[in-house]
């Protein structure tokens, strides 16, 4: 045989084998290949740091591995990389990474048994993020009693205080670095130290917002590589039928009335805050998803209605402008969506 004959024969031995573990649905190849995969994701991410890193590697690879292998090789994956995260990284915890990535988990278990997505999301969120609160909760109550959780919040508090203070040094640093003045710079600082103080009452709602965020995104990828390698999980609905469970316009709407009527930095108004800023990050989703559907209704390609989309989300007001016609459309129900159910 001429070798270039040969040539060809063996690059089409290697993509035929290649092609052959992708779709393998045999343990050991997906479990090595759910791991390399990781790893690479997590090289990836470490350029942002060690949450890059967790972030980036946490969802395709135990989601696929998961939903072709059953739980069980899924947990052992998320373990093995909690432990090697926790040795490269030791800030962070294993504990806490091993809840991280039980959401990818629990994902690909309850794909295989067809779960709609948006309870699967639910019960993703609702369980990391309850699962962390307990074992906080837990960690002070065996590290300090109970009196000791005023002395833990004391110990965040100054924490993150040293945290903001090194930002606004950062920022006042740059900016002498690129040329202002002293009073300039100092004013930068200042800046930087004010909006973190802002921030600080609505860490808890950002955290969970970063959790759906996550999640959301996580369960996409991991569909579009199930798919590709000829699987077949539960398709995504279409956008345009998206929309958000009643009871969270209600929940937007109770966090408008505390946020405004009760004095600010009560107790009221930081519950206000929070319930705003987690259920208006949902609805902003369901009323673009309105929107989208009354372009197509108008006639609109696909192509005018997402870069419409997209351009709309840049202006600063439309995150609350959507956020309110998702409380509106589930008051309305103007796609009867629910008629269409029942």
């Amino acid at each position: 045989m001429p070798p270039d004959h040969q040539a060809n024969g063996l690059s089409r031995s290697a993509l035929g084998t290649a092609s052959g573990l992708v779709a393998a649905r045999r343990p050991l190849a997906d479990g090595l290949l759910a791991l390399l995969a990781a790893a690479a994701l997590a090289a990836v991410g470490s350029a942002f740091g060690p949450w890059g890193a967790l972030l980036f590697l946490s969802w395709p690879p135990l989601v696929v591995l998961t939903y072709r292998q059953g739980w069980r090789l899924g947990a052992a994956l998320a373990i093995l990389l909690s432990l090697g995260l926790s040795l490269i990284w030791p800030g962070l915890l294993a504990v806490p990474l091993i809840i991280w990535l039980a959401g990818p988990v629990w994902c690909g278990w309850r794909l295989r048994q067809r779960t709609a997505l948006g309870q699967l999301m639910a019960e993703s969120v609702v369980g990391q993020i309850g699962l962390l609160v307990v074992l906080g909760v837990v960690m002070v109550l065996v590290t300090s009693g109970v009196g000791g959780f005023a002395a833990s919040a004391a110990v965040v508090l100054r924490d993150y205080g040293n945290f903001a203070q090194s930002t606004a040094q950062a920022a006042r640093s740059a900016a002498l670095a690129g040329g202002s003045t002293a009073a300039q710079a100092a004013a930068q600082g200042q800046l930087y130290l004010q909006e973190l103080h802002t921030f600080l009452p609505i860490v808890p709602a950002v955290a969970a917002t970063v959790v759906l965020i996550n999640t959301g995104l996580g369960l996409l990828w991991s569909q579009a590589v199930l798919r590709w390698l000829h699987e077949d999980p539960k398709p995504l609905p279409a956008f345009a039928t998206w929309s958000s469970p009643p009871w969270l316009a209600l929940a937007y709407l109770v966090g408008l009335g505390l946020f405004f009527l009760w004095p600010q930095n009560t107790a009221g108004s930081l519950i206000g805050a929070n319930l705003l800023t987690v259920s208006q990050a949902v609805l902003l989703v369901h009323g673009g998803a309105l929107l989208y559907f009354a372009a197509a209704k108008l006639g609109l390609g696909r192509g005018f209605r997402v870069v419409g989309l997209a351009l709309l989300l840049l202006i600063p007001v439309a995150a609350e402008v959507l956020a309110v016609l998702g409380v509106v459309d589930s008051a309305l129900d103007m796609r009867r969506l629910r008629t269409q159910k029942t």
